[in-house]
């Protein structure tokens, strides 16, 4: 289970340490908070973290999906936690961007959250996206308003690291002001009617899975709720048992103890696989 699977069409599943998995962004306290009870009343985990090797000395690994997971098992002292592995450069593996609708506040708040950040440039855009643009630009943010105007902000440097975060500083003040949520819409005239008291619709530039890799190793983490992995296959309802990751057995004997239970899963055809687009209403 050190290799990518000789099957691409069945996931690479693997129990690792906890304190072995970097984050590549920020968690959802409310979120985390809240999946902590679910984990204690469940106790199972139903759909395990996508993690990716970051090739370092240490072993570790950056959490692609799943960081309030991760952080719910660290929060409970587990030590151990069943992951997906995928593998940089997999065909099955695309890294795309979701936009954020801000609600709750005034075009005014919405754009005075990044007026005195010493050395940003913004400017007053004719309406282009920057959905095609990688973030090897200048670019930060761009920030759609209801009334037509759509206004850019541009880094005073290209370097990524300090672009990552003047976004973190913008998108701290704007959930101060603003509710978030989260779309993969790119129009805002698709979202008037939708909410009622929509300021503004938030559009990122799209990352690159390398740099993502690179902001892990340097521990520099991007707001919640940016970052789209589309991982194929994708493991889900596994259902693993909490109290075999919160033994006091080995990380070799878990890790036995999964290829076991993956064994009877797959021959007892506990195992399905859906070639269709699925939607799931229990979440």
């Amino acid at each position: 289970m050190n290799t990518p699977s000789k099957n691409p069409t069945f996931p690479s599943l693997r129990i690792l340490p906890v304190d072995r998995l970097v984050p590549h962004e920020k968690c959802d306290e409310l979120r985390t908070l809240s999946l902590i009870e679910r984990l204690k009343a469940e106790k199972i985990l139903r759909n395990p973290p996508i993690v990716a090797p970051m090739q370092d000395a240490q072993g570790n690994y950056v959490v692609l999906d799943g960081a309030n997971r991760t952080r719910a098992f660290q929060t409970m002292d587990i030590p151990h936690i069943l992951v997906q592995v995928v593998w940089p450069g997999e065909p099955g593996l695309n890294l795309k961007t979701w936009n954020q609708v801000a609600l709750g506040a005034t075009h005014d708040e919405l754009l005075a959250q990044f007026g005195d950040i010493p050395g940003l440039m913004v400017k007053l855009d004719g309406g282009k996206r920057l959905l095609s643009d990688s973030v090897d630009g200048r670019s930060v943010i761009q920030i759609h308003l209801p009334t037509g105007e759509v206004y850019t902000v541009f880094a005073p440097t290209s370097d990524l690291q300090c672009r990552v975060e003047i976004l973190n500083i913008i998108m701290d003040r704007i959930g101060k002001c603003a509710r978030m949520d989260r779309t993969h819409l790119d129009s805002i005239d698709s979202l008037t009617n939708m909410y009622s008291d929509l300021a503004g619709l938030l559009v990122f530039p799209r990352f690159k899975n390398e740099e993502i890799i690179q902001l892990a190793s340097a521990r520099q983490m991007i707001p919640a709720g940016i970052t789209r992995f589309i991982i194929s296959p994708r493991a889900l309802r596994v259902n693993y048992r909490l109290s075999e990751l919160s033994s006091e057995k080995s990380l070799v004997e878990k890790d036995e103890a999964l290829k076991s239970w993956l064994h009877v899963r797959v021959t007892r055809k506990g195992v399905r696989s859906y070639d269709e687009t699925t939607v799931l209403f229990d979440e």
